[in-house]
């Protein structure tokens, strides 16, 4: 029983539109396939060859998508648009470093979590670059912050307090766009798949192209995220960026992510630590020649 009780999460980590267990399983999926290759030789110790076969083809089919974001994702060499996501874990500490890599950036957009009190003015310090700032929530040990290059939309700028999000709607020059910053807790069995419905019902309802940057808690290759891609009508962008170390730097999961409404093209790298538990993720992308949404006639507000 014990060589199977990889293979078996494994094949459980797909099941998470049936139960939030699969999701859970899902966060772990490449030590999974590590764990189910290593119990094949003792599956042929044992003589269940058989099975040694079927654990085999399992652990291939599984190693495929991550052998495909390995190699096969876009980078690009001019974009329209630049966005910084980083969870800055209440206290940062290496703020120095961490002022000057976002202004080596330059970003249009950033999207901030545990944009505690604390941290309130190390994002204001940014002011001259990114004058258009949101918050949700903030109070001392937590927040959502957005800030933009681009004015505000009046009246778009709010908070979903519930799922600790915060959004607002900007105009730029390729026309309207949705900024939304998202901080959502850990998957079962903690709340994150009540959690789940609000979101989806929010992103919903947003009309208009989107860009969702923040720590979502959960992997890209999970049933949650697609979910979110199909709400949204927007899609990750591409590629294997382990922002959350879980051992001496070795073991990563990807947890914190960028989706860019469809028809989008983006590419992200990494980007430092600076004292927080999470590594940011610079995302840069280019819109389509023509926006599905008229821009909106209406006067700015910061």
């Amino acid at each position: 029983m014990q060589t199977t009780l990889p293979l078996l999460a494994l094949v459980a980590s797909y099941l998470g539109h049936l139960h939030p267990i699969g999701d859970s399983l899902a966060v772990f999926r490449q030590y999974l396939i590590i764990l189910t290759g290593g119990s094949i030789f003792l599956m042929i110790f044992l003589g269940r060859r058989y099975l040694a076969v079927f654990s085999l083809t399992v652990s291939f089919m599984a190693s495929v998508p991550f052998l495909v974001q390995l190699v096969f994702y876009e980078r690009l060499e001019s974009s329209d648009f630049v966005i910084y996501q980083k969870n800055m874990s209440v206290d940062l500490s290496d703020q120095a470093a961490f002022i000057e890599d976002v202004r080596s950036v330059n970003p249009d957009f950033a999207a901030f979590q545990e944009a505690s009190s604390k941290n309130r003015a190390l994002i204001e310090s940014f002011g001259d670059i990114l004058p258009y700032v949101h918050y949700c929530g903030v109070k001392r040990w937590t927040g959502i912050a957005i800030a933009s290059r681009w004015p505000v939309i009046r009246g778009t700028a709010q908070c979903e307090p519930d799922v600790r999000t915060a959004y607002m709607q900007v105009e730029t020059p390729k026309g309207p766009l949705w900024i939304v910053s998202i901080h959502q807790k850990w998957p079962w069995p903690n709340v994150q798949p009540e959690e789940k419905a609000v979101f989806l019902n929010f992103l919903s309802k947003l009309e208009g192209d989107i860009v969702v940057a923040g720590d979502f808690n959960m992997v890209p290759w999970s049933y949650t995220m697609q979910e979110y891609e199909r709400a949204a009508n927007a899609s990750l962008i591409p590629g294997l960026r382990g922002s959350l170390p879980l051992t001496w730097d070795v073991f990563w999961i990807p947890i914190d992510h960028i989706l860019l409404a469809d028809g989008f093209r983006g590419s992200a790298e990494m980007r430092g630590f600076f004292g927080s538990d999470h590594r940011g993720i610079v995302g840069r992308f280019n819109v389509r020649p023509i926006s599905r949404i008229t821009p909106v006639k209406s006067d700015t507000a910061s």
